[in-house]
């Protein structure tokens, strides 16, 4: 818990952003719900500025997981959450030297065409 009040930089929410991505590519569900209210707790030490984009992306992997994490019906349902993270305006914006090393909003669209295995 020391380390996280420290990470004022964002790498660790980077790194739980992976993890989760990780969980869901292995299709290992049973952690999913617990890492997604940790990660939630996680973005609390930080200020509104720092974390919008990592709050949208929290919406749109709890809006995954409410879809069973069928990939396509969660396109079709939920498609403004992509496009709010694609845009990068605002609180979206993405930095490209920042710490979300694959871009959500992409993966999540790969993942939607191709099987995970």
């Amino acid at each position: 818990n020391h380390v996280l009040k420290k990470d004022r930089s964002g790498w660790f929410l980077g790194y739980r952003i992976l993890e989760i991505l990780n969980l869901i590519e292995k299709q290992e569900y049973d952690w999913i719900d617990m890492k997604l209210e940790s990660f939630r707790k996680h973005l609390q030490l930080f200020n509104e500025k720092q974390v919008g984009r990592s709050k949208s992306i929290l919406r749109l992997l709890y809006a995954l997981s409410r879809q069973g994490f069928d990939f396509s019906k969660f396109r079709q349902t939920d498609a403004t959450l992509i496009q709010s993270l694609e845009q990068a305006r605002d609180e979206n914006y993405w930095d490209p030297m920042g710490y979300e090393l694959v871009r959500v909003q992409d993966w999540v669209k790969r993942s939607a065409f191709q099987p995970l295995t």
